[in-house]
């Protein structure tokens, strides 16, 4: 077959044209692939220059890409070796770099032409933030553990229930603890973990076992203060058929068999009967349990991570806590430091305390205003995380909206004060939360005075007798309500029965002061 040459020509034009736009349209795709990225992607020439940057990348550096094509890199991106890969041809994989204030981890490779010269450097942000990463870490170790885990175990076992990263707070002092805490998982030594009530004991210990190499064991947890004196050594020991009367038929495992290649965690340690201290000193000296009832001791492999918001050294001095099981535990400490000694981190508590609450009562988002937020950090917080989450629970049932304000909260005006007044994290009275101040009638005649000062501490003042606040025969809750009432109505009357101005004048919500006054049919 003759093809004349004017037909050559054409068939070879029309070839080049579906190569254009077969090329054309791979070149639409990579574009559409490079600003879509969920990585930051950056790629110069070998002077260091910018020929490309995603909008990932450019929303991250709060810059346009148009505006930095053609810059040097070093200029647009801090802390880059962008230009030195450029410069050395030496690809760099998984390179920590600091971006606002942010760490990331950054990938650098050379692209060379066919001579082996480079011509360009890509630069990818495989993680924009390690907090991804270590959410990914978290992720892969519980795959992990469900694949490594046979389905019997996977419905009798125990687990952990949380990680580092259901930890919040990001100050000095819970970043300095959880670092601490990290290390402690990497060994098999006893863990002390003390702290006042409220604190995240529990969530400290359930993190070190996730962390730890006996993740893929049992997390078995006893507390010492729940379990009656007569039942602890079978509880913890567990016993054999026929033990005693009543017993199983088929006996029981205790709770160090049932940890076994796993962590057994004691709640409140400092409770535990100093009979039983002798036997569990015995058993994490000699890794081996006798069940009430057995004829020889079992092998256990057990790691211990106990817990206590008492002072075991002092129990240890009053001879209430056996000096040698004091030694024994005391491998590693962790002292987690109370709500007031970190009170930077309360914005970012209340924030997950609040989401996960909506979420628990089928809410949509919740968030506590600046002015809320500040009254919550001037506070002291005895209860420590448990107060405040039942603070911001309680707000929630008053909150008009979907934002908890000030007035929300219930706080007494007196309470928590950060200027060194008394800071108990509630109400001088547990019944009506109201502001134990002087409320005063206009026309200031002394007599209408209606004061709650005198029973403010717990014992009468001076002039109890004189004083209409303390009356010596009245149980206290029904002063207190005496008083709540007074103090309301004394209130309505300053406010001329005006209940929102009666309410900020006390402190109160409106809801609760509406509640009241209907309570005492004002």
């Amino acid at each position: 077959m003759r093809i004349s040459k004017g037909g050559w020509v054409s068939q070879l034009l029309k070839q080049s044209a579906r190569e254009r736009d077969r090329a054309a349209q791979e070149l639409r795709l990579y574009k559409v692939a490079l600003e879509n990225a969920y990585e930051g992607l950056v790629i110069c020439d070998r002077e260091g220059r910018i020929l490309t940057l995603n909008d990932t990348y450019a929303t991250l550096l709060g810059v346009r890409a148009a505006d930095v094509i053609g810059k040097p890199v070093a200029d647009v991106i801090e802390n880059t070796r962008m230009h030195i890969v450029a410069k050395t041809g030496k690809a760099e994989i998984a390179d920590l770099q600091l971006v606002k204030g942010r760490w990331m981890i950054a990938t650098r490779i050379p692209i060379r032409d066919q001579a082996g010269n480079v011509i360009a450097v890509a630069g990818k942000v495989v993680f924009q933030d390690l907090d991804n990463l270590f959410q990914m870490n978290t992720r892969f170790k519980e795959i992990r553990k469900q694949l490594h885990q046979p389905a019997d175990k996977g419905k009798s076992a125990a687990s952990a229930k949380y990680g580092m990263s259901h930890i919040i707070g990001d100050g000095e002092p819970m970043r300095s603890v959880k670092a601490m805490a990290v290390k402690a998982a990497k060994t098999n030594g006893a863990v002390l973990i003390t702290g006042e009530s409220g604190t995240g004991k529990e969530l400290f210990a359930h993190a070190i076992h996730r962390e730890s190499s006996r993740y893929s064991g049992p997390f078995i947890t006893v507390n010492c203060a729940a379990v009656p004196e007569p039942l602890f050594e079978s509880e913890l020991f567990g016993y054999k058929e026929g033990a005693f009367t009543g017993a199983v038929k088929s006996g029981k495992k205790g709770k160090f068999a049932l940890a076994h290649k796993g962590t057994l965690f004691l709640d409140e340690i400092g409770d535990m009967p100093l009979q039983l201290q002798a036997k569990l000193l015995r058993v994490l000296q000699e890794k081996e349990i006798e069940p009430v009832g057995a004829a020889y001791p079992e092998p256990v492999d057990v790691r211990i991570v106990a817990a206590t918001n008492q002072n075991l050294a002092r129990l240890v001095e009053q001879g209430k806590f056996r000096r040698d099981l004091y030694y024994r535990l005391h491998v590693i400490e962790l002292r987690l430091p109370p709500l007031r000694e970190r009170k930077e981190d309360i914005p970012v508590l209340a924030e997950f305390i609040l989401k996960k609450l909506a979420r628990d009562n089928g809410l949509h988002t919740v968030q506590a205003d600046a002015a809320a937020i500040r009254r919550l950090q001037s506070c002291d917080w005895p209860g420590n995380v448990r107060e405040l989450s039942n603070v911001l629970e309680r707000a929630l049932l008053f909150m008009e909206g979907s934002v908890i304000r000030e007035e929300d909260l219930g706080l007494p005006p007196f309470a928590h004060g950060a200027d060194g007044a008394p800071a108990t994290g509630r109400s001088e009275s547990e019944e009506g939360g109201i502001r134990a101040a002087e409320i005063q009638e206009k026309d200031g005649d002394p007599g209408r005075i209606v004061s709650a000062q005198g029973v403010t501490s717990g014992a009468a003042p001076d002039n109890a007798e004189a004083s209409p606040a303390y009356r010596e025969q009245e149980p206290l809750k029904e002063q207190v309500r005496r008083l709540e009432k007074e103090l309301i109505a004394g209130a309505l009357r300053l406010e001329n029965g005006d209940s929102q101005a009666a309410a900020r004048r006390l402190g109160m919500g409106k809801s609760s002061f509406y509640k009241k006054r209907g309570e005492y049919g004002l």
